[in-house]
């Protein structure tokens, strides 16, 4: 029992830490090995780990630098996990909660420091970036 809440709290803390400095993937191994008793059985895989991190990452930047993308590209990513397992568990939905605070943070510094179009620019290509090579991961299944 003691297990099931630490384990979470391990993994909320790691996605926190996504959002402050971006996190290779191979570094998240280590906490997927210590969250994965209460991660696989909700059926999250450690790809699908490694991209919920990156992901949540994002979320600040997308509220930080919202103003400067389309409605529905914010929209998309927000919701990206909406029609997968990770919602459908109370780790995932956790894990969900957890980068949904992160997007108001973002909303936050956004708002207080209004960002400059090139650096949102240069910071969302990056994170795109980063999404897609962790789609790629999960979908060759490393």
């Amino acid at each position: 029992m003691t297990t099931r809440i630490s384990c979470p709290r391990l993994v909320f803390a790691a996605l926190w830490l996504t959002a402050a400095s971006p996190v290779p993937a191979e570094r998240l191994d280590g906490l997927w090995a210590k969250g994965r008793e209460v991660l696989e059985p909700a059926g999250i895989t450690q790809a699908m780990f490694r991209s919920l991190a990156v992901w949540s990452e994002g979320q600040y930047y997308l509220g930080y630098c919202g103003s400067f993308l389309p409605e529905g590209d914010v929209a998309y990513w927000r919701e990206w996990w909406d029609n997968t397992v990770v919602p459908r568990s109370p780790v995932g939905a956790a894990l969900l909660a957890s980068a949904a605070g992160t997007y108001q943070r973002g909303l936050d510094d956004g708002a207080s420091q209004k960002p400059s179009q090139e650096v949102c620019r240069r910071t969302l290509d990056s994170w795109s970036s980063d999404m897609t090579a962790a789609n790629e991961q999960a979908r060759a299944g490393t």
